[in-house]
């Protein structure tokens, strides 16, 4: 028998005996009320980390963008023709991290070829992208759209070279 019995009176006083009250529910309140503000802290932190790196890669990828676009126009392809030329060359090489312009550029592409009008597409792109720099092509692009001829040429040329020029100076900054 390895049962233990405790004593009911001692020096002729009636004793009690209780389980102590277990506080683990407690602390446990007490501990999710500042661990949550914490966690949020956190995955609002990291989301800001992530929204900086898109904005910064995408700022990078604008010159070799415009520049591969420039060239497929010169090529003789028309701008909806290059836009899908250049998402299947992403598509074909693996890439270890996503480069965020070439998804932005898949999804455009997928959303005109299910139907969606080529100016919206590009107004998405813009706003999708959300910097000035693509903000502004886009509105070339759909200006193109309307208006027609090789000006658009002149002018991705000259947006190609600021774009150039506003990298170098990025790259200036960082060192």
């Amino acid at each position: 028998s390895n049962r233990f019995y405790l004593p009911k009176a001692f020096e002729n006083k009636i004793l009690q005996w209780r389980h102590p009250p277990e506080h683990r529910a407690f602390v446990l309140g007490i501990l999710f009320v500042f661990l949550i503000p914490f966690i949020a802290y956190e995955k609002d932190k990291e989301i800001q980390n992530c929204m900086v790196k898109r904005r910064e890669q995408l700022q990078d990828s604008f010159p070799e963008f415009i520049t591969k676009l420039i060239l497929l126009l010169e090529a003789g392809l028309s701008i909806r023709a290059a836009m899908f030329h250049m998402v299947e060359d992403y598509r074909k090489v693996s890439h270890r991290d996503k480069i965020y312009l070439y998804e932005e550029l898949s999804y455009i592409c997928r959303q005109i070829k299910n139907g969606m009008p080529e100016k919206e597409g590009y107004e998405l792109l813009g706003k999708r992208c959300s910097l000035p720099c693509y903000k502004k092509m886009s509105g070339m692009l759909i200006q193109h759209l309307y208006k027609g001829g090789n000006h658009i040429l002149e002018e991705l040329k000259n947006e190609a070279i600021k774009a150039g020029e506003e990298q170098k100076r990025i790259m200036q900054k960082k060192g």
